[in-house]
């Protein structure tokens, strides 16, 4: 085994750690994406349809999930026997090792494949931006952007490889889909006498993006444009206030290089990183982007300054008479990245005794739907399965903003609404103080509407 290989199979293993940190003592999903996806595949194993109810507010059918994919596979992996809070913590690793053999893939013709695997080990998990740390349709589908790129660059019969990795991307997660075929398109544009490379890239995304229009076309005509706008959001500031300064210096001297006497690969990576630079400016003077989410496109600069900072990295090792800076360099990322992905903080929604309640209630009510605080319901559906009727969304909805309120009210004034409770076909109350008659208490915290 060569020396380069045993190197690769280190920054896995810091990798794995790195990534494993927010879930070393906690064992079930942290940000409610990760328990929004873990409701659906719950959902989508109970009606054995990719047509399911939604279960976080107990009446909506949901015909069109734009991130289906990673969730069938998921319920074919529980199918099997696999837990899904086994898949939910360990399989972030999974994705992020295949992330980071994939930014070595890509690299490593161009003789810096190991520094931007290593940086590549510490893009962050936050909650605000999401990250590898968390079992996410971003998380899942980040590897399929260098991996892509190395084969557009590397391979000359690309076609069928294309076509599988973007409807994958399509039907895994739009926005990377999407920022997948803009940079397929500057390198078609760069290649385009390249007639028989360019063809193959242009209709491997036309046929991959027809393949998708038809499921995705109801919610474009029920959402509208709503649904390709993004506003909120952060800007520039996050980069090196998340991922860290050092890797931030890096890139920029490594911009240089990488423009310096540049192939066509070259310049589709610096294309990439200036457009998406441009799309957070765009949102900066306007307060919305179409298409990519202003967090999501912090991701993927994530990726590409681990990159390009890897390349200067490369060009420091090659310097015989700086190998003392070169080490000084890995052992400070090293050790700030490590230290910042520790003191990272999250929120918790669910404990030991919630989940413990919640499986007395999977075991014991098999009807009617649930009335929880808001917060704690985005977690009780996935466990319980139980419909909530209603939760707290990743982001602002006129829709369950009403049901909160309506709950919340029913809740504060001990739950003796009793045309609240027949009306939404309630069942159990977890977690708040009941006084009402039809209302039995078999354990502390749970309620259950008396037959």
């Amino acid at each position: 085994m060569k020396i380069e290989h045993i190197i690769l199979i280190g920054i896995l293993i810091l990798t794995s750690y790195t990534v494993f940190i927010p879930k070393l003592n906690y064992k079930y999903p942290i940000h409610v994406a990760e328990w929004e996806m873990m409701t659906d595949m719950m959902a989508i194993k109970k009606a054995e349809s990719t047509v399911f109810l939604n279960m976080h507010n107990g009446e909506q059918i949901i015909t069109n999930s734009l991130e289906i994919m990673p969730k069938v596979l998921f319920v074919v992996m529980n199918n099997f026997g696999i837990d899904l809070l086994w898949i939910f913590r360990f399989m972030p690793i999974f994705f992020m090792c295949l992330l980071i053999v994939s930014v070595y893939l890509l690299a490593r013709k161009k003789g810096y494949g190991l520094e931007a695997a290593f940086l590549c080990s510490f893009i962050p998990t936050t909650v605000r931006l999401l990250g590898p740390s968390f079992l996410v349709a971003v998380s899942i589908c980040l590897f399929l952007i260098p991996l892509t790129l190395w084969l557009v660059f590397y391979k000359k019969k690309i076609f069928g490889c294309l076509i599988i990795f973007l409807t994958f991307l399509f039907y895994s997660h739009p926005p990377t889909a999407i920022a997948v075929c803009m940079f397929l398109g500057i390198y078609f544009l760069l290649n385009i006498k390249d007639t028989l490379k360019a063809k193959q890239i242009f209709f491997a995304m036309l046929i991959s993006f027809l393949m998708f229009v038809p499921y995705v076309m109801p919610t474009l005509l029920h959402r509208g444009t709503e649904s390709a706008q993004f506003s909120g959001g952060i800007f520039i500031d996050a980069i090196w206030e998340y991922f860290g300064i050092i890797p931030l210096l890096l890139f920029i001297p490594g911009i240089y290089f990488l423009s310096h006497d540049p192939d066509k690969k070259d310049l589709t990576i610096l294309f990439s990183v200036i457009t998406l630079f441009v799309l957070l400016i765009i949102f900066r003077q306007y307060g919305f982007t179409l298409f990519l989410m202003p967090t999501r496109i912090h991701m993927y600069l994530f990726l590409f300054i681990s990159v390009i900072g890897g390349l200067l990295l490369s060009k420091l090792r090659k310097i015989k008479k700086m190998p003392e800076i070169y080490i000084f360099l890995i052992l400070l990322v090293l050790i700030l990245s490590v230290n910042s992905h520790k003191k990272e903080p999250y929120y918790h929604i669910i404990n030991n005794k919630d989940y413990e309640n919640f499986i007395w209630i999977k075991e014991n009510i098999h009807e009617g739907n649930a009335v929880l605080y808001p917060w704690k319901a985005i977690g009780f559906p996935a466990i319980s399965e139980i419909p909530v009727y209603s939760y707290i969304p990743r982001g602002p909805n006129s829709y369950y903003f009403e049901r909160n309120s309506e709950l919340l009210k029913f809740l504060n004034n001990d739950c003796k609404d009793d045309d609240f409770i027949v009306d939404n076909d309630i069942s159990v109350i977890y977690g708040a103080k009941c006084n009402n008659k039809i209302l039995e208490n078999p354990r502390p915290n749970i309620y259950v509407v008396e037959k």
